[in-house]
C-alpha cells in the first residue's frame, strides 16, 4: 500500500482540470465531491443509468468523513439512493434537490477538501479499507457497525392520524425510522400543537390586487387566511432565492415555507396552535413561493409529493395539491406581482 505522503504527492499531480463541485453532484460520470467520483454511475438490472452504491457505502462514508472533517451519518446514504433514482427517471432536478435535503453544507475550505478527498481515493484505491482510512485521519468509524446492523438511512414521516394538513416539512433530522410505538421529531413537534377546529374570528378572505377574491376546492370556497399573509410578500422572497445556488434555495426555501417556516400559515408558532382552516392558505403560499424561485409546475408539484410521502399522513392529496397549484397558477398569471 502506498504511503499518505506518496497518496497526497500523487493527488496533487492528477488532481483532474475539473471545475469544483462544492456539493454533491450527480453527473453522467457519477456522484461527484470535489473532484473525486464517491460512486461510479453504472447500471441497474434493466440496463437504467443508476449509482453503483450497493457494497460501496463504507467507501462512500470515508470519503465523506475526509471532506469534511468529521463523520457523516449513515442516513445521508438514504438521500444518494433517492438521488440516484430520481436520475435515472430523468428528474435531475429532484436528485439535486434530494442531495442538497442531506443537510451537508458546501465545502468551506475547496481546494484543500477536494485534495483531502483526492488523496483518500488514491488510499482506497492502493488496498487501504475505508476503516484504516477512517482510523488515519483520526476518526472513528462507529457509523460502519450501524450499516452492519442493518441500519435503514430512510427518513421518518407523521404516522397516520396526525393533523398536518399536508404542509411540507424538514424531516431532516437524520434518525432512523421510527418503530410505530415510537412518534417521529416531526409527529412529537405537531402533538405541542393545539388544533383549532374553527375559522378564528380575524381570519380574512384573501383578495389579489386585481380586486377578485380567491376561490377553489371541491365544493368550491373563499381562500381564508391569517391576517399576517401578504401573498405579494411570499412571491417576493420566492424571486429573492431563484439566482442562489440550490443548497441556498433549499435552506431559504425551508425557512419560508416548511412546517414552523414563516409563511405556513397554518401554524401559530408563538402560540403553538394549529388552524385547520388555513391549510389551504398554507398550501397556496407554498405554490406563489415556488413559482416566484422560477421552479416549473410539475416540479413545484413533485417537489410537494416528496416532502409529504416522507413526512405527511396526507400524501398526494387532491386538496394539498389544489392549492398548491392554484397558488403557482395565480402567481404566475401576474396576480401577486
Amino acid at each position: 500500500m502506498i504511503s499518505l505522503q506518496e497518496a497526497r504527492k500523487g493527488a496533487a499531480d492528477c488532481m483532474r482540470p475539473h471545475p469544483l463541485a462544492l456539493v454533491m453532484t450527480t453527473s453522467e460520470e457519477g456522484l461527484v465531491l470535489g473532484t473525486t467520483v464517491l460512486a461510479p454511475m453504472g447500471h441497474d438490472a434493466c440496463g437504467i443509468p443508476a449509482l453503483a452504491i450497493d457494497g460501496a457505502e463504507e467507501r462512500i462514508l470515508a470519503l465523506l468523513a475526509v471532506a469534511y472533517g468529521k463523520m457523516v451519518g449513515p442516513a445521508v446514504l438514504g438521500n444518494i439512493r433517492r438521488a440516484s433514482a430520481y436520475w435515472s427517471q430523468g428528474e435531475t432536478v429532484l436528485a439535486a434537490i434530494e442531495l442538497a435535503l442531506s443537510g451537508l453544507a458546501p465545502l468551506k475550505d475547496k481546494k484543500e477538501a477536494a485534495l483531502r478527498l483526492s488523496i483518500g481515493d488514491r488510499l482506497l484505491a492502493a488496498g487501504a479499507s475505508p476503516r484504516e482510512l477512517m482510523k488515519a485521519c483520526g476518526l472513528d468509524p462507529a457509523a460502519f457497525d450501524l450499516l452492519k446492523a442493518g441500519y435503514d438511512p430512510d427518513q421518518p414521516r407523521v404516522p397516520a392520524g396526525n393533523t398536518d394538513g399536508g404542509q411540507w416539512t424538514s424531516g431532516d433530522d437524520g434518525s432512523a425510522t421510527p418503530k410505530p410505538s415510537e412518534p417521529s421529531r416531526a409527529a412529537t413537534v405537531l402533538a405541542n400543537y393545539t388544533v383549532v377546529r374553527e375559522p378564528p374570528h380575524n381570519a380574512k378572505i384573501v383578495i389579489p390586487p386585481d380586486g377578485v377574491p380567491i376561490s377553489g376546492g371541491d365544493p368550491p370556497r373563499l381562500l381564508i387566511a391569517p391576517p399576517r399573509a401578504d401573498y405579494r410578500q411570499v412571491y417576493a422572497a420566492g424571486q429573492a432565492i431563484a439566482s442562489l445556488p440550490l443548497p441556498e434555495q433549499y435552506s431559504r426555501a425551508r425557512a419560508a415555507i416548511a412546517q414552523g417556516g414563516k409563511y405556513d400559515f397554518q401554524r401559530d408558532v408563538p402560540q403553538q396552535k394549529f388552524y385547520d382552516a388555513y391549510i389551504p392558505a398554507a398550501n397556496y403560499a407554498a405554490g406563489v413561493y415556488m413559482a416566484g424561485a422560477g421552479y416549473s409546475l410539475d416540479t413545484t408539484l413533485a417537489l410537494a409529493k416528496l416532502y409529504a410521502l416522507r413526512n405527511s399522513s396526507n400524501y398526494d392529496t387532491q386538496g394539498q395539491l389544489g392549492w398548491i397549484t392554484r397558488g403557482w397558477t395565480d402567481a404566475k398569471s401576474g396576480r401577486w406581482q
